[in-house]
């Protein structure tokens, strides 16, 4: 039911689904959201049932910033999420609608209050994120990702290379060749 990837049209099908949500948090007893595009759900899942422990797992700056992105020494604000938005996908259109996102995303700070426990996966992480909510702080336990298991290198490498594996996020491997993350 939640393949999107667009955080609006996630949120919509959420209250299109509000019944089958419904019968499931009335018989869960933890609900636990792995996903940025659902932090909405933590609400939800309160209404419905205000004696549910929610947990919600950020692999990102969902809370704060609409894109996830927090530019070094830079307040997470409109301008920042079009230039990231601009930069990491390469579509104007995509950059306007994250303007747009900008102040929706207020949505995914309040339904954070309604978090039990707030995952995160990094030490630092955590700490811009009680920064910048400081009321999130006390709901914080930091939970490592397990690294993949990789085969031993046995060659040796004449000119050793950078590898950036995050995927297509090319700004924000260039933050982390220049210490900007």
């Amino acid at each position: 039911m939640f393949t999107e990837r667009y955080k609006p049209i996630e949120w919509l099908k959420l209250i299109r689904g509000r019944d089958l949500f419904a019968r499931l948090i009335g018989q869960a007893d933890i609900v636990y959201i792995p996903s940025h595009t659902l932090l909405p759900l933590a609400f939800i899942a309160k209404k419905i049932k205000p004696s549910i422990k929610v947990v919600v797992h950020l692999h990102n700056y969902q809370p704060l910033t609409y894109t996830s992105v927090i530019l070094a020494g830079k307040k997470p604000k409109m301008a920042t999420d079009l230039i990231v938005e601009r930069c990491e996908h390469g579509s104007l259109l995509r950059a306007v609608f994250a303007g747009i996102g900008h102040n929706i995303n207020l949505v995914n700070r309040f339904a954070s209050h309604y978090a039990d426990r707030v995952i995160c996966v990094s030490r630092r992480q955590a700490e811009v994120i009680s920064n910048r909510a400081p009321e999130l702080k006390h709901k914080i336990k930091v939970v490592y990702s397990p690294l993949p298991e990789t085969p031993p290198l046995e060659e040796k490498f004449a000119n050793p290379t950078f590898t950036f594996a995050g995927g297509g996020a090319t700004l924000r491997a260039f933050m982390c060749l220049y210490g900007l993350q």
